[in-house]
């Protein structure tokens, strides 16, 4: 089992690759870490990326929580807009599960 906290956004999301190329801009809200407060510009071809702030209207309005679950590979965009976790219009969405999706899901093997 894991518990992820996204302490340092631009760091968390290069780290990790993309399941398609493309761009998105999100934006996040973070008091505990107000430095990853902001708007974000996602640029990728699947393998590099590049992240920074940028003074846009974003895409997406995302959670730290919900952040870390996009990072993860846990549940794609849509899966959280349906619940109320995140915000955008349908085709970022879209664009943002093909951007975030895994070639291996995630598992935790211990049952609760």
């Amino acid at each position: 089992a894991i518990w992820m906290r996204v302490v340092d956004v631009e760091a968390a999301m290069v780290a990790r690759p993309y399941g398609d190329r493309g761009e998105l801009t999100f934006a996040i809200d973070d008091p505990t870490c107000p430095w990853n407060s902001g708007t974000y510009l996602l640029e990728t071809d699947g393998t590099t990326s590049a992240v920074r702030k940028v003074d846009r209207a974003p895409e997406l309005t995302v959670t730290p929580n919900s952040l870390a679950t996009l990072l993860a590979g846990c549940r794609t965009t849509t899966h959280l807009a349906r619940v109320g976790r995140l915000s955008g219009a349908p085709q970022a969405l879209s664009r943002a599960d093909r951007l975030f999706r895994t070639e291996y899901a995630p598992h935790c093997p211990n049952g609760f």
